[in-house]
């Protein structure tokens, strides 16, 4: 949590029925937890290929999260896995009886509004993340509801906080004000510079409304700032129109 100054994420996971799926999803309703549901088919320690529960699933989103740059969706990345099933039969049930419990074409904007993360096999091969959400869905934020915008708010919140203290705790309260502005200009540039932040009309620099001051013994730094974002959803309209000659 940020009181404890550690600022985190969690992908957790559950192997259940669908409806208990989102039922558990919509009970954490947190911006900084992410479910997933599914079994996925891997190699496993000694190269045999069989099927593991959701927690692996799970190891592999967070691997991913870990390994991309900060900000980044998971939404359409593939994971490394050779097969992809929803249901809540034990996993000693043979595969000739297992019973799918949530197909994810047909199920997709169910499981997103109700804050489950899942993959799905398209036609090009593989299998990949739907969309990058939370738990949250209390309402539409555009942070908590999407686990690589909150990662991005994270890293500036953290970065910012511990730059400050460094630069300024410790030290004789003769420094100015312009002197703090200045300072967070120059660390929010580098937030710019990684794709962290983005320029807008309104906040060339990532950033906008920075007031600073001083008062005794704390120095007090507001801001706005523009997060970066992933593209989720591409929407097509299309006119049909009768082909005339004449």
């Amino acid at each position: 949590t940020t009181k404890k100054r550690s600022e985190r994420q969690a992908v957790l996971s559950l192997k259940s029925d669908f409806d208990t799926c989102k039922d558990v999803a919509g009970n954490l309703a947190d911006g900084r937890l992410q479910l997933v549901i599914q079994d996925i088919r891997q190699t496993d320690a000694q190269g045999s290929i069989k099927w593991f529960q959701p927690w692996a699933l799970a190891a592999l989103m967070t691997g991913a999260r870990s390994g991309s740059p900060i900000g980044t969706p998971l939404t359409f990345k593939f994971m490394n896995a050779s097969g992809l099933r929803h249901t809540a039969q034990p996993m000693s049930t043979a595969e000739a009886d297992i019973v799918l419990d949530f197909d994810p074409d047909l199920q997709a904007d169910e499981a997103i509004q109700a804050g489950v993360t899942f993959l799905e096999n398209p036609q090009t091969g593989g299998f990949r993340v739907v969309v990058d959400n939370t738990t949250y869905g209390r309402d539409n934020n555009f942070v908590w509801n999407r686990a690589n915008v909150v990662y991005a708010a994270d890293t500036v919140a953290f970065n910012l906080r511990n730059a400050l203290e460094t630069k300024f705790v410790g030290k004789k309260n003769a420094i100015s004000v312009s002197d703090v502005s200045l300072f967070v200009t120059s660390v929010m540039s580098q937030f710019l510079a990684q794709g962290i932040t983005v320029s807008t009309p309104d906040a060339g620099l990532g950033f906008k409304d920075l007031t600073a001051r001083i008062e005794g013994n704390t120095i007090y730094v507001d801001l706005v700032i523009k997060i970066v974002e992933g593209i989720d959803f591409v929407l097509t309209g299309i006119k049909i129109q009768r082909a005339t000659q004449g």
